[in-house]
């Protein structure tokens, strides 16, 4: 009886091994909030990835990668101010499996929004997507959230 249940254990361990394989987070990242003027603010996204791993910048062409963008799931008392725009040092440079010139970043990805207030009570939920790649496999988004009052 007992060897039966240490096999029915094994094999469920067994089995969750690729759900666990799949529970990655190569690319975390850090967000700061920068005050420019009395009404406007810069989100800052700051990636750290893991050796091995890059993420693909913003603006890039159709049939490519998926390009990192700023999605707003919640505004209230502010504005976004144009679009996500990519900092520090990119690669560019011709991607074999997506045939075409892509830019991305290795090591770490910085990605600058700004918004602007409108004064009084404000809350933001947004996220950053956008796709971390090593060979074939790829991770998604990240999100941020901020509520104040002025």
């Amino acid at each position: 009886m007992s060897k039966k249940i240490l096999l029915s254990w094994l094999f469920m361990a067994i089995l969750c091994l690729p759900v666990l394989a799949q529970i990655q987070e190569p690319v975390k990242f850090k967000t700061e909030w920068k005050s420019v003027s009395a009404d406007e603010v810069e989100i800052v996204f700051t990636g750290k990835m893991e050796k091995g791993w890059h993420v693909y910048s913003t603006d890039l062409p159709e049939g490519g990668p998926i390009s990192a963008t700023f999605n707003t799931d919640k505004i209230e008392g502010a504005e976004v101010v144009g679009k996500l725009k990519p900092a520090g040092k990119e690669i560019d440079k011709m991607d074999p499996i997506f045939g075409m010139q892509v830019r991305f970043f290795e090591g770490t990805a910085t990605f600058v929004q700004k918004i602007r207030l409108k004064g009084g009570k404000y809350e933001i939920r947004k996220r950053i997507y956008g796709c971390a790649r090593r060979q074939s496999q790829c991770r998604q988004k990240h999100g941020f959230q901020r509520s104040d009052r002025a």
